[in-house]
């Protein structure tokens, strides 16, 4: 079964080499609108072949892959602005292999997918970009591990450097939410394994074989703690005793043993990940939508229900905003 869920990131610009120096995406660079100038984009990646009445298709050679606005069979595209919103539906996919395409069933062969061929995946994505705001948004769909995120800001960064004359620098940064983040926790608040990383070999009582075999000094390892069979460890009792054991250096300490990290082996999405305690917040930056999006005809998530999720996510920003 496939998984979705949709990421979400902040978007900013600054003047290069002041980072702190953030523009009004409204009204930067002499009048200009971020807004506006995404529009222009996607308009751009409408225009048509002439010979196969296709969308542009654009092409990431070093990386493989060709990204296209959605067009439905009757024409239409799968793009939409309303207010300060744009969204819509990017096909992405990958070329430069051959593949046999058969019959699920029979085994048959059905094609032989050529290099230049790629299967194209629909993405669903949303910008919000508030008026007088230093700060906008993207919400990206991804579908298990593969998603837009490369290709979409590439393009972004690109056409908004071609068309500015001051100096400055666009982001497009993962964003984290508190809801967000509570939320993945209550989800995932078993683990199967804790894994202290970077402990020193002489903070350990080690066996003297252990000892025979380790001579050098500085020599790191890791300690892993792994649940009883069918029984798991609480998260958030261990985030309790780490927020409380970091010394001045940075690192921590659990029973004597002083360690530089942490990390939690998780099941999300129906797919384990080892998340290190570093890098905890990056579970507010994503929602896992795979029991609340409607499935279409072509097996995807609907883009109704897709901007329905995608509404929610930024709902959440706006309660943090007013808190």
């Amino acid at each position: 079964m496939k998984s979705y869920s949709l990421s979400i990131y902040r978007i900013s610009i600054n003047r290069r080499l002041n980072k702190d120096d953030k523009m009004c995406l409204s009204d930067y660079d002499n009048g200009k609108d971020l807004l506006f100038q995404l529009k222009e984009l996607f308009e751009s990646w409408k225009v048509e072949n002439n010979q196969t009445n296709s969308p542009l298709v654009i092409k990431d050679e070093n990386e493989k892959k060709i990204s296209r606005i959605l067009k439905h069979a009757n024409g239409a595209f799968e793009f939409h602005t309303l207010g300060r919103y744009i969204s819509g539906i990017i096909e992405s996919g990958e070329f430069g292999t051959e593949e046999n395409i058969i019959n699920s069933n029979t085994g048959e062969l059905q094609y032989r997918k050529k290099a230049e061929d790629a299967q194209m995946i629909p993405f669903f994505f949303m910008f919000n970009i508030p008026e007088n705001s230093r700060y906008g948004f993207l919400i990206i769909e991804r579908i298990g591990n593969i998603g837009i995120y490369s290709t979409l800001t590439k393009s972004i960064q690109k056409y908004i450097g071609q068309n500015i004359e001051e100096k400055l620098v666009l982001k497009i940064e993962p964003f984290m939410i508190r809801e967000v983040l509570n939320r993945n926790l209550n989800v995932v608040s078993d683990a199967k394994k804790v894994i202290l990383k970077g402990v020193r070999n002489q903070k350990l009582s080690l066996s003297q074989i252990t000892e025979n075999l380790i001579e050098e000094e500085h020599v790191q390892t890791d300690v892993v703690y792994k649940a009883p069979r069918n029984r798991f460890l609480q998260i958030r009792n261990w985030l309790d005793k780490l927020n409380s054991s970091k010394n001045k250096n940075g690192h921590y300490t659990f029973q004597d043993i002083e360690y530089a990290d942490v990390a939690f082996e998780l099941k999300i999405g129906g797919n384990i990940r080892t998340v290190s305690i570093a890098r905890i917040n990056g579970l507010g930056t994503y929602l896992e939508i795979t029991d609340s999006v409607t499935i279409g005809s072509n097996g995807y998530p609907t883009y109704n229900s897709l901007q329905t999720e995608a509404q929610k996510l930024l709902s959440y920003i706006k309660d943090e905003d007013e808190e």
